[in-house]
Parts: C-alpha cells; sequence; structure tokens
C-alpha cells in the first residue's frame, strides 16, 4: 500500500470519528451510554479531542497542527451552541475546557509520536 492511500485511508477513519463525535453529541443524552462519575463528561470530552488532535497530527505536518488544533476548538464550540439549540442539550463552557486539555496533551505527545518522520504527511 502506497503512502498516499494509508493517508487517504488514515484521514477517512478520522472524519468518521468527527461525524460520529457530532452525532453522539447532539442526541439525547439518554441515549448515551456514559461514564457515571463525577466530571466523567468532561473527562470524555478531554479524551475525544486528544485522540482527534492526535490522529490528525499524524496526517499532517508539525507546521500544520495549529491549523489542526483551530479547526478542533471551533469543532467544539460548533457542538455546544448546536447542543443548546436543541432544546434538550446544554451549552457548557466546562465542556470546551475539556476539548482544549485534550488539544493540548495531543499536541504534547505529537513530537514524540511523528519524530523520525513517522507522520503520514506528505
Amino acid at each position: 500500500m502506497t503512502r498516499n492511500a494509508l493517508r487517504a485511508i488514515w484521514l477517512a477513519i478520522g472524519w468518521v470519528m468527527v461525524v460520529v463525535i457530532w452525532i453522539i453529541s447532539l442526541i439525547p443524552l439518554r441515549d448515551i451510554p456514559a461514564l457515571d462519575f463525577e466530571f466523567s463528561d468532561k473527562l470524555e470530552h478531554m479524551v475525544a479531542y486528544l485522540i482527534l488532535m492526535t490522529w490528525f497530527g499524524v496526517a499532517y505536518a508539525n507546521s500544520r497542527w495549529l491549523r489542526v488544533a483551530g479547526w478542533l476548538t471551533l469543532m467544539g464550540i460548533g457542538i455546544e451552541i448546536a447542543q443548546r439549540q436543541t432544546g434538550y442539550r446544554m451549552f457548557d463552557l466546562l465542556d470546551i475546557v475539556a476539548d482544549l486539555l485534550g488539544i493540548a496533551a495531543a499536541w504534547a505527545v505529537l513530537p514524540l509520536i511523528t519524530r523520525h518522520n513517522r507522520s503520514l504527511a506528505p
């Protein structure tokens, strides 16, 4: 399999994860299995955005990590705004903070993951 084909598959999987996060974020809470301890939803946000930032960070050179982080931040804000519009979910600023912590954690580990040119970036 060529590097370009692998990168295309990698990116497609990443976009599927983005769509799944949007769906999970907008369906009624009663339909979502969740961890049940204080601030568990913040942990879920942090882990989801850590995974997304890491996933897309591997696909792109570190010169584009800021752009990826920006788009993921906007996605998190957009999801919170969309949740407020549903009538059964709510906007939560702490969810955005948890998203940002996940993005920052991924940024911290990406150099270790992509060192020795293991990034899928062209």
